[in-house]
Protein backbone atom coordinates (compact mmCIF):
# COMPACT_ATOMS: atom_id res chain seq x y z
CA UNK A 1 0.00 0.00 0.00
CA UNK A 2 1.42 2.90 -1.36
CA UNK A 3 2.42 5.97 1.88
CA UNK A 4 0.50 8.92 1.65
CA UNK A 5 2.41 12.26 0.19
CA UNK A 6 3.14 14.96 2.43
CA UNK A 7 4.46 18.21 0.56
CA UNK A 8 6.16 21.13 2.73
CA UNK A 9 5.40 24.33 0.84
CA UNK A 10 8.48 27.08 0.67
CA UNK A 11 9.22 29.99 -1.53
CA UNK A 12 13.54 28.93 -0.34
CA UNK A 13 14.58 27.22 2.34
CA UNK A 14 17.02 30.24 3.82
CA UNK A 15 17.30 30.44 7.58
CA UNK A 16 14.44 31.60 9.48
CA UNK A 17 12.25 29.83 12.32
CA UNK A 18 9.46 28.10 10.30
CA UNK A 19 12.38 26.74 7.95
CA UNK A 20 14.11 25.45 11.13
CA UNK A 21 10.89 23.89 12.24
CA UNK A 22 10.06 22.45 9.09
CA UNK A 23 13.57 21.10 8.80
CA UNK A 24 13.09 19.10 12.25
CA UNK A 25 9.88 17.86 11.06
CA UNK A 26 11.35 16.47 7.77
CA UNK A 27 14.19 14.88 9.93
CA UNK A 28 11.67 13.48 12.20
CA UNK A 29 8.84 12.29 10.69
CA UNK A 30 8.43 8.47 10.55
CA UNK A 31 8.71 7.33 6.83
CA UNK A 32 6.94 4.12 7.75
CA UNK A 33 4.10 6.20 7.30
CA UNK A 34 4.68 9.25 4.81
CA UNK A 35 6.37 10.16 1.63
CA UNK A 36 7.48 13.53 2.46
CA UNK A 37 8.95 15.98 0.26
CA UNK A 38 9.88 19.66 -0.31
CA UNK A 39 8.64 22.21 -2.61
CA UNK A 40 10.28 25.44 -3.03
CA UNK A 41 10.06 28.30 -5.16
CA UNK A 42 13.64 28.32 -5.75
CA UNK A 43 16.10 25.89 -4.67
CA UNK A 44 18.14 27.73 -2.50
CA UNK A 45 18.53 28.42 1.10
CA UNK A 46 20.99 27.77 4.04
CA UNK A 47 18.84 24.67 5.67
CA UNK A 48 19.04 22.55 2.32
CA UNK A 49 22.22 20.82 3.60
CA UNK A 50 20.91 19.62 6.45
CA UNK A 51 17.78 17.92 4.68
CA UNK A 52 18.31 13.97 5.23
CA UNK A 53 18.59 12.34 2.11
CA UNK A 54 15.56 10.76 1.29
CA UNK A 55 13.47 14.29 1.14
CA UNK A 56 13.15 15.05 -2.72
CA UNK A 57 12.97 18.81 -3.42
CA UNK A 58 10.95 20.17 -6.20
CA UNK A 59 11.79 23.21 -7.62
CA UNK A 60 9.47 25.45 -9.08
CA UNK A 61 11.92 27.98 -10.56
CA UNK A 62 10.60 31.22 -9.27
CA UNK A 63 9.23 33.03 -6.30
CA UNK A 64 6.89 35.86 -8.74
CA UNK A 65 3.25 35.69 -7.72
CA UNK A 66 1.87 34.64 -11.44
CA UNK A 67 4.54 32.41 -12.64
CA UNK A 68 4.36 30.68 -8.80
CA UNK A 69 0.14 30.01 -9.37
CA UNK A 70 1.15 28.61 -12.77
CA UNK A 71 3.92 26.34 -11.73
CA UNK A 72 2.24 24.93 -8.47
CA UNK A 73 -0.97 24.00 -11.12
CA UNK A 74 1.00 21.89 -12.92
CA UNK A 75 2.47 20.75 -9.67
CA UNK A 76 -0.59 19.64 -8.34
CA UNK A 77 -1.40 18.20 -11.44
CA UNK A 78 1.43 15.77 -11.65
CA UNK A 79 2.53 15.08 -7.87
CA UNK A 80 -1.11 15.56 -6.25
CA UNK A 81 0.37 15.03 -3.12
CA UNK A 82 -2.12 13.67 -0.52
CA UNK A 83 -1.16 16.69 1.95
CA UNK A 84 0.00 20.27 1.13
CA UNK A 85 1.41 21.92 4.17
CA UNK A 86 1.88 25.44 3.35
CA UNK A 87 3.41 28.56 5.53
CA UNK A 88 3.26 32.03 4.65
CA UNK A 89 -0.16 33.42 4.03
CA UNK A 90 0.55 35.17 0.69
CA UNK A 91 1.54 31.67 -0.43
CA UNK A 92 -0.78 29.67 1.64
CA UNK A 93 -3.22 31.76 -0.89
CA UNK A 94 -1.72 30.95 -3.99
CA UNK A 95 -1.53 27.26 -2.83
CA UNK A 96 -5.37 27.45 -2.33
CA UNK A 97 -6.44 28.68 -6.21
CA UNK A 98 -3.76 26.89 -7.34
CA UNK A 99 -4.73 23.26 -5.98
CA UNK A 100 -8.23 24.75 -6.88
CA UNK A 101 -7.93 25.18 -10.54
CA UNK A 102 -6.12 22.37 -10.79
CA UNK A 103 -8.49 20.17 -9.60
CA UNK A 104 -6.28 17.42 -7.54
CA UNK A 105 -7.68 16.51 -4.57
CA UNK A 106 -4.84 17.23 -2.70
CA UNK A 107 -5.70 18.82 0.84
CA UNK A 108 -4.11 22.02 2.01
CA UNK A 109 -2.77 22.73 5.51
CA UNK A 110 -1.70 26.13 6.52
CA UNK A 111 0.56 26.96 9.35
CA UNK A 112 0.83 30.09 10.84
CA UNK A 113 4.10 30.93 12.31
CA UNK A 114 3.42 34.68 13.27
CA UNK A 115 0.68 37.43 13.80
CA UNK A 116 -0.72 38.40 10.43
CA UNK A 117 -2.31 41.59 11.88
CA UNK A 118 1.01 42.79 12.41
CA UNK A 119 1.90 42.44 8.95
CA UNK A 120 0.47 46.28 7.88
CA UNK A 121 2.58 47.76 10.65
CA UNK A 122 5.99 46.44 9.57
CA UNK A 123 5.47 46.89 5.67
CA UNK A 124 7.94 48.71 4.20
CA UNK A 125 5.93 50.98 1.93
CA UNK A 126 2.42 52.38 1.65
CA UNK A 127 0.79 50.00 -1.02
CA UNK A 128 2.12 46.66 0.79
CA UNK A 129 0.24 48.55 4.50
CA UNK A 130 -2.53 48.84 2.22
CA UNK A 131 -3.06 45.49 0.82
CA UNK A 132 -2.06 43.86 4.11
CA UNK A 133 -4.59 46.03 5.99
CA UNK A 134 -7.75 45.78 3.81
CA UNK A 135 -7.32 43.36 1.03
CA UNK A 136 -5.25 40.11 2.62
CA UNK A 137 -7.63 39.68 5.41
CA UNK A 138 -10.84 40.02 3.13
CA UNK A 139 -9.13 37.17 0.71
CA UNK A 140 -8.20 35.05 4.05
CA UNK A 141 -11.24 34.84 4.90
CA UNK A 142 -12.72 33.67 2.00
CA UNK A 143 -9.57 31.10 0.90
CA UNK A 144 -9.04 29.76 4.23
CA UNK A 145 -11.93 28.03 4.86
CA UNK A 146 -11.19 25.99 1.39
CA UNK A 147 -7.75 24.31 3.45
CA UNK A 148 -8.55 21.23 5.44
CA UNK A 149 -6.98 22.90 8.56
CA UNK A 150 -4.98 25.97 9.99
CA UNK A 151 -2.18 24.71 12.85
CA UNK A 152 -1.08 27.75 14.84
CA UNK A 153 1.92 27.68 16.33
CA UNK A 154 0.91 29.26 19.75
CA UNK A 155 -2.32 30.49 21.54
CA UNK A 156 -1.81 33.82 21.03
CA UNK A 157 -1.24 32.68 17.07
CA UNK A 158 -4.47 31.09 17.16
CA UNK A 159 -6.58 33.82 18.60
CA UNK A 160 -5.17 36.03 15.35
CA UNK A 161 -6.03 34.27 12.73
CA UNK A 162 -8.95 33.17 14.30
CA UNK A 163 -10.16 37.33 14.77
CA UNK A 164 -8.94 37.61 11.27
CA UNK A 165 -10.57 34.23 9.69
CA UNK A 166 -13.73 33.74 11.81
CA UNK A 167 -12.78 30.16 11.42
CA UNK A 168 -11.84 28.58 14.91
CA UNK A 169 -13.28 25.65 14.40
CA UNK A 170 -10.21 24.73 11.70
CA UNK A 171 -7.93 25.95 14.16
CA UNK A 172 -5.68 23.94 15.58
CA UNK A 173 -2.69 24.42 18.20
CA UNK A 174 1.03 22.73 17.59
CA UNK A 175 3.82 23.96 19.50
CA UNK A 176 6.88 23.86 17.50
CA UNK A 177 9.37 20.99 17.62
CA UNK A 178 12.45 22.71 18.91
CA UNK A 179 14.50 20.48 21.31
CA UNK A 180 16.90 17.65 20.29
CA UNK A 181 19.93 15.59 21.23
CA UNK A 182 21.98 17.31 18.70
CA UNK A 183 21.31 21.01 21.02
CA UNK A 184 23.16 19.30 23.54
CA UNK A 185 26.13 17.70 21.49
CA UNK A 186 27.00 21.40 19.19
CA UNK A 187 26.67 23.08 22.31
CA UNK A 188 29.67 21.38 23.64
CA UNK A 189 32.08 23.13 20.36
CA UNK A 190 34.75 25.42 21.25
CA UNK A 191 34.03 29.02 20.32
CA UNK A 192 37.67 30.60 18.96
CA UNK A 193 36.19 34.02 19.66
CA UNK A 194 38.45 36.36 22.05
CA UNK A 195 35.22 37.20 24.36
CA UNK A 196 34.79 33.51 24.97
CA UNK A 197 38.50 32.81 25.83
CA UNK A 198 38.45 35.00 28.90
CA UNK A 199 36.46 36.05 31.61
CA UNK A 200 37.25 39.75 31.96
CA UNK A 201 33.58 40.61 31.44
CA UNK A 202 29.80 38.75 30.89
CA UNK A 203 28.65 38.38 27.27
CA UNK A 204 24.70 38.95 26.43
CA UNK A 205 23.79 37.03 23.38
CA UNK A 206 21.20 38.39 20.78
CA UNK A 207 20.17 35.77 18.11
CA UNK A 208 17.68 36.63 15.34
CA UNK A 209 17.30 38.46 12.29
CA UNK A 210 18.34 41.94 12.22
CA UNK A 211 14.92 43.19 10.82
CA UNK A 212 12.31 45.97 12.15
CA UNK A 213 10.12 43.53 13.77
CA UNK A 214 13.46 42.23 16.27
CA UNK A 215 13.48 45.96 17.47
CA UNK A 216 17.46 45.73 18.06
CA UNK A 217 17.51 49.57 18.47
CA UNK A 218 15.74 48.94 22.23
CA UNK A 219 18.28 46.36 23.06
CA UNK A 220 21.30 48.54 21.76
CA UNK A 221 19.92 51.02 24.11
CA UNK A 222 19.14 49.15 26.93
CA UNK A 223 22.97 47.97 26.63
CA UNK A 224 24.11 51.30 26.46
CA UNK A 225 22.69 51.56 30.16
CA UNK A 226 24.21 48.65 31.22
CA UNK A 227 27.71 49.81 30.61
CA UNK A 228 26.84 52.66 32.64
CA UNK A 229 26.31 50.11 35.53
CA UNK A 230 28.19 47.18 34.64
CA UNK A 231 31.30 45.73 32.19
CA UNK A 232 29.57 43.33 29.39
CA UNK A 233 29.75 42.82 26.26
CA UNK A 234 26.90 42.39 23.55
CA UNK A 235 27.05 39.36 20.46
CA UNK A 236 24.68 39.55 17.66
CA UNK A 237 24.53 36.47 15.18
CA UNK A 238 22.22 36.92 12.36
CA UNK A 239 21.52 38.91 9.01
CA UNK A 240 19.06 41.45 7.78
CA UNK A 241 18.35 44.06 6.03
CA UNK A 242 18.28 46.77 9.10
CA UNK A 243 22.08 45.52 9.70
CA UNK A 244 23.87 48.70 8.52
CA UNK A 245 21.44 50.77 10.53
CA UNK A 246 22.01 49.20 13.71
CA UNK A 247 25.70 49.27 13.50
CA UNK A 248 25.70 53.11 12.48
CA UNK A 249 23.16 53.16 16.10
CA UNK A 250 26.02 51.01 17.62
CA UNK A 251 28.55 54.08 16.82
CA UNK A 252 26.23 56.80 17.96
CA UNK A 253 25.71 55.51 20.80
CA UNK A 254 29.61 54.96 21.65
CA UNK A 255 28.88 51.45 22.44
CA UNK A 256 30.11 49.70 19.07
CA UNK A 257 33.82 48.26 20.73
CA UNK A 258 31.30 46.20 23.09
CA UNK A 259 29.75 44.38 20.24
CA UNK A 260 30.58 41.79 17.92
CA UNK A 261 28.62 40.95 15.15
CA UNK A 262 29.25 37.45 13.58
CA UNK A 263 26.51 37.55 11.56
CA UNK A 264 24.91 33.71 10.34
CA UNK A 265 26.42 30.82 12.54
CA UNK A 266 25.33 27.02 11.35
CA UNK A 267 26.07 26.64 15.79
CA UNK A 268 24.51 29.20 17.36
CA UNK A 269 24.20 26.25 20.40
CA UNK A 270 28.13 26.88 21.25
CA UNK A 271 27.58 30.71 21.93
CA UNK A 272 24.40 30.25 24.07
CA UNK A 273 26.27 27.65 25.87
CA UNK A 274 28.93 29.98 27.23
CA UNK A 275 27.01 33.31 27.82
CA UNK A 276 26.00 34.87 30.05
CA UNK A 277 22.41 36.48 29.59
CA UNK A 278 20.19 36.08 25.84
CA UNK A 279 18.38 38.86 25.34
CA UNK A 280 15.35 39.11 22.95
CA UNK A 281 14.21 42.54 22.18
CA UNK A 282 11.69 42.14 19.58
CA UNK A 283 8.33 43.66 19.06
CA UNK A 284 6.72 40.80 18.32
CA UNK A 285 7.19 37.00 17.98
CA UNK A 286 4.67 34.35 16.76
CA UNK A 287 6.21 31.71 19.36
CA UNK A 288 9.82 32.45 19.88
CA UNK A 289 11.92 29.26 18.62
CA UNK A 290 15.03 30.87 19.93
CA UNK A 291 14.14 31.61 23.64
CA UNK A 292 13.81 27.83 23.61
CA UNK A 293 16.93 27.17 22.36
CA UNK A 294 18.59 29.39 24.91
CA UNK A 295 16.35 28.12 27.75
CA UNK A 296 17.96 24.18 26.42
CA UNK A 297 20.90 25.63 26.48
CA UNK A 298 21.23 26.32 30.18
CA UNK A 299 21.21 30.28 28.82
CA UNK A 300 19.23 32.55 31.56
CA UNK A 301 16.65 34.62 29.07
CA UNK A 302 15.49 38.45 29.43
CA UNK A 303 13.09 38.93 26.36
CA UNK A 304 10.17 41.45 25.76
CA UNK A 305 6.40 40.63 26.65
CA UNK A 306 4.96 40.15 23.22
CA UNK A 307 1.64 39.95 22.42
CA UNK A 308 2.18 36.56 21.53
CA UNK A 309 4.75 34.11 22.22
CA UNK A 310 7.67 34.59 25.03
CA UNK A 311 4.58 34.94 27.85
CA UNK A 312 3.85 31.29 26.76
CA UNK A 313 7.22 29.96 27.44
CA UNK A 314 8.59 32.26 30.10
CA UNK A 315 6.95 32.02 33.56
CA UNK A 316 7.82 35.63 34.89
CA UNK A 317 10.58 35.86 37.45
CA UNK A 318 10.83 32.02 37.69
CA UNK A 319 12.23 30.82 34.56
CA UNK A 320 12.97 34.30 33.03
CA UNK A 321 12.27 38.13 33.25
CA UNK A 322 9.42 39.85 30.63
CA UNK A 323 10.14 43.05 30.00
CA UNK A 324 7.32 45.76 28.17
CA UNK A 325 8.05 46.03 24.45
CA UNK A 326 9.76 48.85 23.91
CA UNK A 327 10.96 49.85 27.35
CA UNK A 328 15.28 49.89 27.04
CA UNK A 329 15.01 51.42 30.57
CA UNK A 330 13.05 48.21 31.93
CA UNK A 331 14.78 45.92 29.72
CA UNK A 332 18.17 47.33 31.15
CA UNK A 333 16.86 47.13 34.55
CA UNK A 334 16.46 43.24 34.43
CA UNK A 335 19.50 42.66 32.48
CA UNK A 336 21.79 44.95 35.23
CA UNK A 337 19.23 42.78 37.72
CA UNK A 338 20.92 39.31 36.51
CA UNK A 339 24.43 40.40 36.13
CA UNK A 340 24.41 41.20 39.75
CA UNK A 341 22.81 38.48 41.32
CA UNK A 342 24.34 35.00 40.34
CA UNK A 343 21.79 32.87 41.93
CA UNK A 344 18.85 34.41 40.45
CA UNK A 345 21.04 33.36 37.34
CA UNK A 346 21.16 29.87 38.27
CA UNK A 347 17.55 29.42 39.18
CA UNK A 348 16.25 30.70 35.55
CA UNK A 349 19.23 28.32 34.35
CA UNK A 350 17.72 25.35 35.82
CA UNK A 351 13.95 26.46 35.52
CA UNK A 352 15.05 27.19 31.70
CA UNK A 353 16.24 23.57 30.86
CA UNK A 354 13.35 22.55 32.54
CA UNK A 355 10.79 24.24 30.49
CA UNK A 356 12.96 23.71 27.26
CA UNK A 357 11.56 20.24 27.60
CA UNK A 358 8.18 20.67 27.04
CA UNK A 359 9.51 21.75 23.44
CA UNK A 360 11.53 18.29 22.55
CA UNK A 361 11.24 17.83 18.71
CA UNK A 362 9.90 14.16 19.70
CA UNK A 363 6.85 15.47 21.39
CA UNK A 364 6.36 17.66 18.36
CA UNK A 365 6.71 15.82 15.80
CA UNK A 366 4.58 13.06 17.55
CA UNK A 367 1.55 15.89 17.71
CA UNK A 368 2.16 16.37 13.60
CA UNK A 369 1.97 12.33 13.29
CA UNK A 370 -1.36 12.09 14.52
CA UNK A 371 -2.82 15.14 13.32
CA UNK A 372 -1.34 14.33 9.65
CA UNK A 373 -2.72 10.72 10.43
CA UNK A 374 -5.80 11.69 11.67
CA UNK A 375 -6.38 14.31 8.58
CA UNK A 376 -6.27 11.37 6.19
CA UNK A 377 -8.15 8.74 8.35
CA UNK A 378 -11.32 11.56 7.85
CA UNK A 379 -10.50 12.02 4.67
CA UNK A 380 -10.30 8.46 3.71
Amino acid sequence: MAKPKIAFFFPNFEVGGAERVTLNLLQGLDRRHFDCSLVLGEKKGYYLQELPADISVAALGTQRFFSLFIKLIKYFRRAEPDIFISVFPHFSLISILARNFSRAKTRIVIIEHSLFSRSAVNAQTLPRRLVARFIFPYLMKIFYRQAEAIIAVSKGVAEDIGRITRLKDKIKIIYNPIVNEAIYILMKENIKHPWFLSQEAPTLLAVGRLAKAKDYPTLLRAFALVLKKEPARLVILGEGSEKKRIEKLSRMLGISKNIAFLGLQKNPYKYMAKSSIFVLSSQQEGFSTVIVEAMACGLPVVATDCETGPREIIKQGKSGFLVPVGDYAALAKAIIKLLKDYPLRKKFSEEGKKRAGDFGIKRGVEAYKSFLLGLLKNHA
